[in-house]
């Protein structure tokens, strides 16, 4: 399996292959080499979340994708947890600290 086979089976919503390969030139990934799991793979793997998390819902006769905004939030939740756990920029957490002289 490559890495934009494995960021692609991430959700069954429709990923298109060029934002896929934008998310790896991003992270300095080769999206045709052989998937192994890398701090760059799962910052990868938040971009596709955090994109997930606003694409509209898809529904066709009694099949939706994507659909609850519950579903959404986790996907940005997801996202932010894993920018959070490597320091990324985008991530939008909230920070805790003690207020005080060294804070």
């Amino acid at each position: 399996m490559t890495i934009a086979q494995a960021l692609q089976s991430l959700n069954t919503y429709p990923v298109d292959a060029l934002f896929i390969e934008k998310v790896g030139i991003d992270r300095g990934l080769d999206i045709t080499a052989d998937y192994v799991f890398s701090e760059a793979y799962e910052l990868a793997t938040a971009d596709i979340y955090m994109y997930l998390s606003t694409q509209p819902s898809i529904s066709e006769q009694e099949t939706s994708i994507n659909n609850a905004i519950s579903v959404k939030k986790a996907f940005a939740d997801m996202a932010n947890e894993i920018y959070g756990k490597y320091g990324d920029d985008k991530y939008t957490g909230i920070d805790y600290g003690f207020n005080g002289e060294d804070y």
